[in-house]
C-alpha cells in the first residue's frame, strides 16, 4: 500500500470502520478465553471493499443480511489478529477519530506477542494466569468505545 492509499483508507476506516478486541469463552478443556484482534469496514459498495482488500492484500469479505429491515444490501470487509495489526500500522499515522482505540489495540497485540514467547508451547499448553488480567483491562477498554453513544 503506499502512503496515498494509506491516507485514503484511514480516513475511510475512520468513518466506516470497526476496531476490536474480540473474547471467545474458553470451552472444552480449555480454562482461560481466548482473545483476538479484529478491524473491519462496512459498506453497501462491494467494489469499494474489493478495492480495500486488493491494496491490503489481506482480509475477507462478506454479505450481511439486511433484507429482513428493508435496507440496502451491504457486505464487511474484515481481517484478525496479525494482518488487522499490520494494516493498522500502515494506517495508524493517518487516523484521526480512531487513534485513541488504535493504540490501545496495538499496545493488546504487543502484549499478546510479548507473553506469547514466554508461555509454555504445544498442544493442550495453558495461558499463564497472571496474563488473563491486563488482556481482560484493554479488551474492556475497547469495548467501552465501542458502546453506541460513545
Amino acid at each position: 500500500m503506499n502512503k496515498e492509499e494509506a491516507i485514503y483508507l484511514a480516513g475511510f476506516f475512520d468513518g466506516e470502520g470497526g476496531l476490536s478486541i474480540f473474547k471467545r469463552r474458553p470451552i472444552g478443556k480449555r480454562v482461560n478465553p481466548t482473545y483476538y484482534v479484529i478491524l473491519d469496514i462496512r459498506n453497501t459498495d462491494l467494489e469499494v471493499l474489493s478495492w480495500v482488500k486488493g491494496i491490503t492484500g489481506f482480509g475477507s469479505i462478506c454479505k450481511s443480511d439486511n433484507s429482513s429491515k428493508g435496507w440496502k444490501d451491504s457486505y464487511r470487509w474484515y481481517a484478525t489478529t496479525g494482518q488487522a495489526v499490520s494494516i493498522l500500522k500502515e494506517i495508524y499515522p493517518y487516523l484521526k477519530i480512531k487513534k485513541i482505540r488504535a493504540d490501545i489495540v496495538l499496545e493488546f497485540q504487543e502484549l499478546m506477542d510479548s507473553q506469547h514467547r514466554l508461555q509454555p508451547r504445544g498442544r493442550g499448553a495453558k495461558v499463564l494466569p497472571e496474563f488473563i488480567p491486563y488482556r481482560e483491562e484493554l479488551y474492556q477498554k475497547v469495548r467501552g468505545f465501542n458502546k453506541r453513544g460513545l
